[in-house]
């Protein structure tokens, strides 16, 4: 569960790292 939660979160904050890094980028990374 938690393994897949993250996989999904990870794709997410990956497109939104492309869109705009400055916001989640910083945030969890």
């Amino acid at each position: 569960m938690e393994k897949d939660g993250l996989s999904r979160a990870d794709q997410q904050y990956e497109c939104v790292a492309e869109i705009g890094e400055g916001a989640y980028g910083k945030v969890f990374k």
